[in-house]
């Protein structure tokens, strides 16, 4: 069954959509919070500009999308630093196999994917998913 370029896009923008009515109904309730607490109308500024920040991150993560088959998963040392002078952390990537034969790494998080899984993400989701492909 194929799906029409027209269909995934309506898909799509209903997904970022019902990501916005969140993103708006959560920021205008800390909103609220925040003044009831303060009585300064000024404090509003910073919750409206820790919106406008966490809007620009959550519309790059939706924003791009790809697919592919996993062909490897690796775990790899990373060297994060901080005031204590760092620490290696232990992360799993997966290594992505596009349609067009090009590789891509993603780094695993707490998805439970697995070598020969087919991750799709879409424009207007945040995650991708695993497909029976």
């Amino acid at each position: 069954m194929r799906i029409s370029n027209k269909k995934r896009h309506c898909d799509s923008f209903g997904g970022f959509m019902t990501l916005l009515m969140i993103w708006a109904a959560i920021f205008s309730v800390i909103a609220v919070i925040v003044y009831y607490y303060t009585g300064q109308i000024e404090a509003v500024g910073g919750v409206f500009l820790a919106a406008l920040i966490s809007f620009g991150i959550m519309s790059y993560q939706a924003a791009g999308s790809y697919e592919g088959r996993i062909i490897e998963i690796k775990k790899e040392e990373i060297y994060v630093s901080d005031e204590d002078g760092g620490s290696t952390e232990t992360k799993f990537f997966a290594f992505i196999q596009k349609p067009d034969g090009q590789t891509m790494k993603l780094e695993m998080g707490y998805n439970n994917w697995k070598v020969g899984d087919y991750i799709i993400k879409r424009t207007g989701e945040i995650n991708p998913v695993v497909i029976n492909k």
